[in-house]
Protein backbone atom coordinates (compact mmCIF):
# COMPACT_ATOMS: atom_id res chain seq x y z
CA UNK A 1 0.00 0.00 0.00
CA UNK A 2 1.73 3.58 -1.10
CA UNK A 3 1.31 6.31 1.08
CA UNK A 4 -1.41 8.12 -0.40
CA UNK A 5 -3.96 5.36 -0.32
CA UNK A 6 -2.87 5.02 3.49
CA UNK A 7 -3.96 8.92 3.63
CA UNK A 8 -7.26 8.56 2.03
CA UNK A 9 -8.10 5.56 4.01
CA UNK A 10 -7.61 7.34 7.14
CA UNK A 11 -9.53 10.54 6.11
CA UNK A 12 -12.20 8.03 4.22
CA UNK A 13 -12.84 6.33 7.90
CA UNK A 14 -13.77 9.88 9.53
CA UNK A 15 -15.50 11.19 6.84
CA UNK A 16 -16.90 8.13 6.61
CA UNK A 17 -18.49 5.50 8.96
CA UNK A 18 -16.03 6.33 11.76
CA UNK A 19 -17.07 9.72 11.56
CA UNK A 20 -20.69 9.25 11.57
CA UNK A 21 -20.75 6.67 14.56
CA UNK A 22 -19.12 9.93 15.98
CA UNK A 23 -21.28 11.78 15.82
CA UNK A 24 -24.11 9.44 16.44
CA UNK A 25 -23.06 9.68 20.25
CA UNK A 26 -22.54 13.21 20.27
CA UNK A 27 -24.98 15.56 21.00
CA UNK A 28 -24.73 19.29 22.64
CA UNK A 29 -25.15 19.05 26.46
CA UNK A 30 -25.82 22.04 28.02
CA UNK A 31 -23.86 21.76 31.27
CA UNK A 32 -20.89 20.55 29.03
CA UNK A 33 -21.69 23.52 26.94
CA UNK A 34 -21.23 26.25 29.72
CA UNK A 35 -18.28 24.50 31.34
CA UNK A 36 -16.24 25.38 27.90
CA UNK A 37 -17.78 28.71 27.83
CA UNK A 38 -15.95 29.22 30.45
CA UNK A 39 -13.02 27.93 30.04
CA UNK A 40 -12.66 29.78 26.65
CA UNK A 41 -13.58 32.94 28.25
CA UNK A 42 -10.51 32.12 30.95
CA UNK A 43 -8.15 31.48 28.35
CA UNK A 44 -9.26 34.74 25.47
CA UNK A 45 -9.16 37.00 28.66
CA UNK A 46 -5.31 36.25 28.94
CA UNK A 47 -3.73 38.33 26.46
CA UNK A 48 -0.34 38.22 25.29
CA UNK A 49 1.61 41.29 23.34
CA UNK A 50 -1.13 43.13 22.24
CA UNK A 51 -2.36 40.54 19.84
CA UNK A 52 -6.57 40.54 19.68
CA UNK A 53 -8.12 37.82 18.63
CA UNK A 54 -10.56 38.09 15.42
CA UNK A 55 -10.67 35.55 12.92
CA UNK A 56 -11.05 31.88 14.45
CA UNK A 57 -10.26 28.23 12.82
CA UNK A 58 -11.02 24.95 14.15
CA UNK A 59 -9.77 21.91 12.65
CA UNK A 60 -12.57 19.39 13.04
CA UNK A 61 -15.10 20.72 14.99
CA UNK A 62 -17.20 17.87 15.23
CA UNK A 63 -20.50 18.61 16.39
CA UNK A 64 -19.59 22.34 17.58
CA UNK A 65 -19.32 22.73 21.22
CA UNK A 66 -16.32 24.64 20.49
CA UNK A 67 -17.71 27.07 18.20
CA UNK A 68 -20.89 27.63 20.41
CA UNK A 69 -18.89 28.32 23.07
CA UNK A 70 -16.83 31.22 21.45
CA UNK A 71 -19.38 32.35 19.35
CA UNK A 72 -21.54 33.01 22.81
CA UNK A 73 -18.58 34.74 23.93
CA UNK A 74 -17.97 37.18 20.83
CA UNK A 75 -20.47 37.18 18.73
CA UNK A 76 -18.72 39.66 16.27
CA UNK A 77 -15.75 37.20 15.73
CA UNK A 78 -15.23 35.59 12.75
CA UNK A 79 -15.46 31.56 13.06
CA UNK A 80 -14.27 28.92 10.68
CA UNK A 81 -14.52 24.76 10.59
CA UNK A 82 -13.17 22.80 8.42
CA UNK A 83 -14.87 19.50 8.68
CA UNK A 84 -14.04 16.30 6.41
CA UNK A 85 -17.68 14.65 7.23
CA UNK A 86 -20.98 15.31 5.80
CA UNK A 87 -23.15 14.39 8.56
CA UNK A 88 -21.30 16.80 10.88
CA UNK A 89 -21.09 19.62 8.12
CA UNK A 90 -24.83 19.54 7.99
CA UNK A 91 -25.59 19.81 11.51
CA UNK A 92 -22.92 22.39 12.14
CA UNK A 93 -24.77 24.35 9.56
CA UNK A 94 -27.90 24.14 11.47
CA UNK A 95 -26.29 24.45 14.99
CA UNK A 96 -23.66 27.02 14.21
CA UNK A 97 -25.33 28.92 11.59
CA UNK A 98 -22.80 32.17 12.90
CA UNK A 99 -19.68 29.76 11.39
CA UNK A 100 -18.23 29.39 7.83
CA UNK A 101 -18.41 25.20 7.34
CA UNK A 102 -15.53 24.03 4.86
CA UNK A 103 -14.86 20.57 3.40
CA UNK A 104 -11.69 19.10 4.32
CA UNK A 105 -9.27 17.98 7.01
CA UNK A 106 -6.16 19.13 8.71
CA UNK A 107 -3.48 17.46 6.08
CA UNK A 108 -4.93 19.37 3.38
CA UNK A 109 -6.05 23.28 4.11
CA UNK A 110 -4.77 23.90 0.34
CA UNK A 111 -8.35 26.25 -0.31
CA UNK A 112 -6.77 28.47 2.69
CA UNK A 113 -4.48 31.10 2.62
CA UNK A 114 -1.88 31.50 4.55
CA UNK A 115 -1.55 33.39 8.05
CA UNK A 116 -5.48 33.96 7.08
CA UNK A 117 -6.19 33.58 10.91
CA UNK A 118 -5.27 34.80 13.96
CA UNK A 119 -6.01 31.39 16.19
CA UNK A 120 -5.84 27.87 14.74
CA UNK A 121 -7.00 25.01 16.94
CA UNK A 122 -7.73 21.50 17.09
CA UNK A 123 -8.98 19.83 20.10
CA UNK A 124 -8.86 16.04 19.75
CA UNK A 125 -8.05 15.77 16.11
CA UNK A 126 -3.81 15.33 16.12
CA UNK A 127 -4.79 12.46 18.19
CA UNK A 128 -6.57 10.80 14.99
CA UNK A 129 -3.75 11.49 12.28
CA UNK A 130 -1.68 8.66 11.31
CA UNK A 131 1.64 9.24 12.78
CA UNK A 132 3.63 9.53 9.48
CA UNK A 133 1.08 11.84 8.45
CA UNK A 134 1.04 14.12 11.46
CA UNK A 135 4.02 16.40 10.84
CA UNK A 136 2.65 17.51 7.12
CA UNK A 137 -0.98 18.18 8.88
CA UNK A 138 0.71 20.28 11.70
CA UNK A 139 2.44 22.46 9.27
CA UNK A 140 -0.58 23.02 7.30
CA UNK A 141 -2.10 23.86 10.77
CA UNK A 142 0.91 26.42 11.46
CA UNK A 143 0.78 27.59 8.06
CA UNK A 144 -2.75 28.94 7.87
CA UNK A 145 -2.32 30.82 11.42
CA UNK A 146 -0.60 34.47 12.00
CA UNK A 147 -0.54 34.03 15.95
CA UNK A 148 -1.98 31.05 17.56
CA UNK A 149 -1.48 28.01 17.11
CA UNK A 150 -3.66 25.80 19.97
CA UNK A 151 -3.69 22.35 20.59
CA UNK A 152 -6.25 20.30 22.99
CA UNK A 153 -4.91 17.18 22.26
CA UNK A 154 -4.25 13.61 25.06
CA UNK A 155 -0.84 13.75 25.70
CA UNK A 156 1.91 11.01 26.28
CA UNK A 157 5.90 11.90 26.50
CA UNK A 158 6.17 10.05 23.13
CA UNK A 159 3.76 8.89 20.38
CA UNK A 160 1.54 6.26 21.97
CA UNK A 161 -0.99 4.06 19.95
CA UNK A 162 -4.27 3.51 21.60
CA UNK A 163 -6.85 0.81 20.63
CA UNK A 164 -9.85 3.18 19.18
CA UNK A 165 -13.18 1.37 18.99
CA UNK A 166 -11.45 -1.91 17.89
CA UNK A 167 -9.24 -0.60 15.75
CA UNK A 168 -5.64 1.93 16.47
CA UNK A 169 -7.01 4.94 15.16
CA UNK A 170 -5.95 7.11 18.26
CA UNK A 171 -2.20 8.05 18.86
CA UNK A 172 -1.16 10.16 22.13
CA UNK A 173 1.78 12.55 21.96
CA UNK A 174 3.57 15.15 23.14
CA UNK A 175 1.74 18.03 20.60
CA UNK A 176 3.66 20.44 22.07
CA UNK A 177 7.13 19.29 21.61
CA UNK A 178 5.96 18.21 18.32
CA UNK A 179 4.97 21.87 17.03
CA UNK A 180 7.87 23.95 18.84
CA UNK A 181 9.97 21.23 16.13
CA UNK A 182 8.59 23.27 13.49
CA UNK A 183 10.06 26.66 14.52
CA UNK A 184 7.13 27.32 16.44
CA UNK A 185 7.82 28.94 20.62
CA UNK A 186 5.49 29.01 23.27
CA UNK A 187 3.97 32.05 24.18
CA UNK A 188 5.45 33.44 28.00
CA UNK A 189 2.47 34.05 29.49
CA UNK A 190 -0.11 31.59 27.72
CA UNK A 191 2.30 28.18 27.90
CA UNK A 192 0.20 24.99 28.39
CA UNK A 193 -2.03 23.57 30.87
CA UNK A 194 -4.39 20.58 31.77
CA UNK A 195 -8.30 20.57 31.35
CA UNK A 196 -10.02 17.86 32.63
CA UNK A 197 -14.45 16.59 32.78
CA UNK A 198 -14.15 20.32 35.46
CA UNK A 199 -13.48 22.51 32.19
CA UNK A 200 -15.68 20.41 30.19
CA UNK A 201 -13.03 18.18 28.48
CA UNK A 202 -11.53 14.99 28.46
CA UNK A 203 -8.60 15.54 31.00
CA UNK A 204 -6.33 17.04 27.82
CA UNK A 205 -3.57 18.77 28.15
CA UNK A 206 -3.37 22.07 26.03
CA UNK A 207 -0.71 23.96 24.69
CA UNK A 208 -1.11 28.04 22.94
CA UNK A 209 2.19 28.30 21.03
CA UNK A 210 3.00 31.21 19.16
CA UNK A 211 4.36 31.42 15.28
CA UNK A 212 7.36 33.27 14.87
CA UNK A 213 7.65 36.00 12.48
Amino acid sequence: MDKTSEVNKEVEWWAGKGGDAYMDRCAIDPATLLLRRKTWEDQFRIKDKGINVHRVLEIGPGPGLNLLAIHDLSPDWELVGVEPNETARKRLKTTCPFATILDGHAGDLSALKSADFDFVFTAGVLIHIEPSKLKAAMSEIARVSRFHVFAVEYFAPKCEPIEYHGEVRLWRNNFGKLYRDLDLKEPWLNGHGFWSDLDGFDNCVWWDLWKNR
